[in-house]
């Protein structure tokens, strides 16, 4: 119960003006003083209790110095909500908390990437067997193995990138120039690619990066296709029809892997074409897309093939139509697509954890793709593709290949 929720009877509020207005701002400098000693409280953590604390424990393993961190951490609150209790704010007692472990198994979910520290995945994940078995939406740091029956799950870039270097060799293209933002998820992704394309004979024969900001990429342009020869035509209107005539037979002998936001996209690939480069397909991770149709400025992008996760283009069987979610809840348009999705997979995958674990060549169709556990107990996606086509982003495949994950 809140202070609101205890006041809101006539009875429990002064009728008087004048007491009234001394009971409000009593309530305010109540308020006040518990936010101060929050703030004056997490000071005296961070500059005294954790380093005290991290010397204490220093000869111990990096768990062990976590929970003793965290333990300081957990008796400031409870002292913070006791003020909070005290002063008639909030009426929530922590110490009436039952903390231990319930008797039947459950799952800890935890919560995605912008929320929860990547270190805390791999600290939990150190532990060794764990009490209940955890799903964390993200991936530990250095590569931990989750414990038998927990798992790892996330929207990883360097997932992408590996696909999109599949996906140019299923359609013989061994050759390949990459593009990316400077960005850390975009580097990964460049990284990632650059493995799997030589891990199956292939060869990058240009890498350049395009900085935030920049307008004019001429520069990393001829840095990335220096070694290329250009194509010779000249540039077509983005979302006019192909000529059949120029159209070639044998695949293309280069691709262009990016890796980017839709701003800098849009940007690149015109110049890219006027440079001459006009016959060279492009492969892109799903940061390409925004999410939204924006067939307006997306014309540019005419022509690429990204991977994404098939929700958004409702090709998830059993999941709620990506159009009635958008219509409804603002945070699942555009970038929080992916993140809506990552959620809707998250509570699907529960019953079917032990499966997955137990059945490596098994798929359950997801959300964010056809979602597997391989033996390092990390939870894999297989994407859709899609194109540009007048602005708008189409599947290529179709729909999911479903295969059950369950008897």
């Amino acid at each position: 119960m809140t202070v609101a929720e205890r006041y809101s009877s006539e009875d429990a509020v002064p009728a008087s003006g004048l007491l009234r207005r001394l009971f409000l701002f009593a309530r305010v400098v109540l308020a006040g003083t518990a936010f101060l000693g929050a703030w004056i409280g997490a000071g005296i953590l961070a500059m005294v209790l954790f380093p005290v604390s991290r010397l204490r424990h220093r000869r111990q393993p990096t768990i062990e110095r976590a929970a003793a961190c965290q333990r300081w951490m957990q008796r400031a609150f409870v002292l913070l909500f006791d003020y909070i209790r005290l002063c008639g704010l909030l009426h929530f007692n922590p110490r009436g908390l039952d903390t231990s472990t319930p008797a039947r198994g459950f799952v800890i979910v935890a919560n995605h990437p912008t929320l929860i520290d990547i270190a805390a995945v791999s600290a939990v994940f150190g532990q060794g067997r764990l009490p209940v078995p955890v799903l964390t939406l993200n991936q530990p740091e250095h590569g931990e193995v989750p414990p038998p029956g927990s798992a790892a799950f996330g929207l990883s870039p360097d997932t992408e990138a590996a696909q999109a270097a599949e996906h140019m060799l299923e359609l013989g293209i061994k050759s390949a120039v990459i593009i990316t933002a400077t960005d850390d998820w975009a580097e990964r992704a460049a990284l990632a690619f650059r493995a799997q394309l030589e891990n199956h004979n292939g060869e990058i024969v240009g890498d350049a990066r395009v900085k935030d900001g920049e307008i004019n990429y001429s520069s990393a342009i001829r840095q990335a296709l220096n070694a290329v020869p250009a194509t010779g035509a000249a540039p077509s209107l983005p979302g006019a029809a192909p000529n059949p005539a120029a159209a070639a037979t044998a695949p293309p002998a280069l691709g262009i892997f990016i890796s980017m936001r839709p701003q800098q996209a849009r940007l690149l690939l015109p110049q890219v074409r006027l440079a001459g480069y006009t016959g060279v397909p492009v492969f892109a991770t799903s940061h390409v897309y925004s999410g939204n149709a924006d067939p307006g400025q997306d014309r540019d992008l005419d022509g690429v093939e990204f991977c994404d996760a098939p929700w958004l283009f409702d090709l998830t069987p059993g999941a709620p139509h990506y159009g009635d979610i958008t219509r409804q809840l603002e945070s699942a348009r555009g970038a929080g697509a992916r993140l809506f999705a990552l959620g809707l997979d998250a509570y699907a995958l529960l019953p079917y954890m032990d499966w997955l674990a137990q059945h490596h060549d098994a798929y359950l169709p997801g959300a964010t793709g056809q979602l597997s556990e391989d033996e390092l107990e990390r939870v894999q996606r297989l994407l859709v593709w899609a194109r540009f086509d007048g602005g708008i982003a189409r599947p290529i495949n179709g729909s999911l290949q479903v295969t059950p994950a369950a008897p």
